[in-house]
């Protein structure tokens, strides 16, 4: 497990110094956005604020994780696709839906 997490997440970065300081600024809000998004599913009230800052969050990590990208493992277009990184971002994106989903089926 801790060898999925490095592979995810490198310790040492490469790049330039503001490079290194946006990777690691998306990546503590990518984890504030899943930890809210955690929380609203217990409470109701948290729902949309929690949506919108870990969808913020994912949108931040997925356009700026330059820094740590590691291997690629799917190519969408020459020079950009799918890469170890982007992984992180997966269970914010989960909460997110769940979320979504029960808003959506909440009684109006």
């Amino acid at each position: 497990m801790s060898e999925l997490l490095l592979d995810v997440l490198p310790w040492s970065l490469i790049g330039p110094p503001r490079e290194q300081k946006l990777y690691v600024l998306t990546l503590v809000f990518l984890a504030a956005g899943s930890l809210l998004a955690l929380a609203a599913v217990r409470l109701a009230r948290l729902e949309v604020v929690a949506a919108a800052v870990a969808g913020a969050a994912v949108a931040a990590w997925l356009l700026s994780n330059g820094a740590g990208e590691g291997g690629t493992l799917l190519v969408v277009f020459p020079g950009n696709g799918l890469t170890l990184a982007d992984l992180a971002a997966i269970p914010a994106v989960a909460l997110v839906a769940v979320l979504s989903v029960r808003r959506l089926r909440a009684p109006h």
